[in-house]
Parts: C-alpha cells; sequence; structure tokens
C-alpha cells in the first residue's frame, strides 16, 4: 500500500499540471526538484531491477523535460521584458519629439494592444504576456498597468480615467497605428497612442 501511495503522490503533480509537461506558472524548477526526489522514493521501494531502472528513467525524462520548460519560460520572460522596454522608449521619444517633456502634467492613453512573439516566446498563464495586452476589459484598458510600467522606467504620466478612455477609444478610429505617423495624437493634456490589435513578430 505504502508504494501505491508514492504512485499515487507522484501523478498528483502531474494532474496539478494540468497536462504531462506543460508550462507552469513559476520560474523556479519546484516541480522538476520535487519529480526526482519523489521517483528517488519510490524507486527505493520496487525489488525488481529492471522495473527500478524503467521507472527510474521514466520520471529523469519527465523532471528534464519540466525543468527545459521552466527554461524556456524563464526566457520568454526576458526576452518579452526586454522588448517592452524597448517599444515603451520608442513611445516616450515619439512623445518628446512632439515637445512634450513635462510627462506628469500629461495623461497618456494607450488604444489596443501590443504583443511581442518569437520563436524563443513561450506562452504561459502570466509569461509571454505584457503590461500592453493585460486587462483590455477594464474601465481604462492596459492603461493602468502601462502608467505604472513607464513610472518604473523613470517616465511619470498622470492617471487615466475612464472618460479619457473612452474618448481615446473614438478619437483612434481615425488615426494610424502605431509606430506609423500619425499613431500618436495629443488633445490637450492626453496623449492618445493606437496600437489597434498588433501582434508584432520580432
Amino acid at each position: 500500500m505504502d508504494i501505491i501511495a508514492e504512485y499515487i503522490l507522484v501523478l498528483s503533480l502531474l494532474i496539478l499540471l494540468g497536462n504531462m509537461i506543460g508550462p507552469i506558472r513559476s520560474l523556479t524548477p519546484t516541480v522538476p526538484l520535487v519529480m526526482i526526489v519523489y521517483s528517488l522514493t519510490v524507486m527505493t521501494m520496487m525489488p525488481n531491477k529492471r522495473l527500478l531502472l524503467v521507472v527510474g528513467m521514466s520520471f529523469s525524462i519527465f523532471a528534464l523535460m519540466l525543468s527545459k520548460t521552466t527554461s524556456d519560460l524563464e526566457q520568454s520572460f526576458i526576452i518579452s521584458y526586454e522588448n517592452e522596454v524597448k517599444f515603451s522608449d520608442k513611445i516616450v521619444t515619439s512623445v518628446q519629439e512632439l515637445g512634450i517633456n513635462n510627462f506628469d502634467q500629461y495623461r497618456l492613453v494607450i488604444v489596443g494592444e501590443k504583443r511581442f512573439n518569437s520563436p524563443l516566446t513561450e506562452m504561459g498563464e502570466m509569461i509571454g504576456n505584457t503590461h500592453y495586452n493585460w486587462d483590455l476589459d477594464s474601465p481604462t484598458g492596459s492603461n493602468r498597468r502601462v502608467t505604472n510600467f513607464l513610472s518604473s522606467q523613470g517616465y511619470k504620466f498622470a492617471t487615466v480615467s475612464p472618460t479619457d478612455y473612452r474618448k481615446a477609444q473614438r478619437i483612434s478610429l481615425k488615426m494610424k497605428t502605431f509606430p506609423a505617423k500619425g499613431g500618436i495624437k495629443i488633445l490637450g493634456k492626453m496623449i492618445v497612442v493606437n496600437l489597434k490589435n498588433t501582434d508584432i513578430v520580432n
């Protein structure tokens, strides 16, 4: 019964993941390490050496595959972050070229979303997404996250209200998509950046 309980304990990890070796949310290799510990525990209880070898190899493969997935997700996070920083700098540079430097006096309103996909990017529950495509269904779209992200980069814009966002959505219908010329428009103290639903492949 003890060995059956151990098997159930090991398999429960795979069940919790939702599939056999799919992406996990955490960047830390917790699951692969636990898998190794559990498999070693099961192996010590098995008298048959051939079966012991098969089980050991099977769980080792699972652990390696999960480690690879974890590594891919971490690289995806790094790639997405670097691309997001570059894109944000491009927006800020375009705003500065329009003669605006006192950012805290203006509300930067993003309409649409922006993704950064590449052959090296693996999508997870959170990883692979950006501040520019989160909370699109909220009253201000992704603007709360974008404003906070830009603030962390040293660009402090004023807070966007639901009214600002609705107005920007109407205005964006007659705008081009950034970074094309005409993708940014200034209305009083509001800066509208139209991203539409762009999905850029790097």
